[in-house]
């Protein structure tokens, strides 16, 4: 698998969600699963969901689409909005997070090898890319293929519930540690 570097500053890149604003009365929960280690769940751009940790040090892998599917069906009523400031992190937290995750048994294979493969300049690169979503998790986008984007989420306990929302492209997520509950919501009209 060949790997090319990126050239999105993910550390800014808002310009995916639009942001709208609706009344939650519009939206009724069509799902909520809890999903643990070792499971998957697939989010598209028509999918309007919050994803919450179910437990501390909840660990996923996500698989994102590098090219907006260029989606019309946009809803999200997110705290996100345009000039929000992430803050970054060390080289020697991003290491760590890292390290959690080749650690961890579930961890995909692909990408636990590529991880063990970083020096200490790639890690600086990749800390200069990460971040930490208003949402209360961190976001380290570890490899970049000429399709895909490949992020470790780490989950802090307790973090806010997310509002519901959209996103601009498709994604899968792998539980790598602890569980992660998705709920669906379908618009009512």
């Amino acid at each position: 698998m060949e790997f090319i570097e990126s050239t999105i500053d993910l550390t800014k890149h808002t310009g995916s969600l639009n942001i709208q604003s609706e009344s939650h009365s519009t939206l009724e929960v069509t799902s909520s699963t809890t999903y643990s280690e070792g499971d998957t769940y697939s989010i598209t751009t028509s999918d309007i969901h919050t994803a919450h940790a179910e437990c501390e040090d909840t660990l996923t892998l996500i698989k994102k689409e590098r090219v907006s599917t260029g989606s019309t069906r946009v809803y999200t009523d997110h705290p996100l909005v345009s000039g929000t400031v992430f803050e970054t992190l060390t080289p020697e937290k991003t290491s760590e997070i890292i390290s959690e995750f080749t650690n961890a048994p579930s961890a995909d294979p692909v990408v636990k090898e590529y991880c063990l493969s970083l020096g200490p300049e790639d890690i600086a690169r990749i800390a200069k890319r990460s971040c930490v979503h208003p949402m209360l998790f961190v976001k380290i986008p570890v490899m970049v293929t000429p399709d895909y984007i490949y992020r470790i989420h780490k989950w802090a306990a307790g973090a806010p519930k997310e509002e519901p929302h959209d996103h601009g492209w498709n994604f899968t997520s792998w539980i790598v540690k602890g569980a992660i509950r998705n709920t669906l919501y379908r618009k009512v009209f």
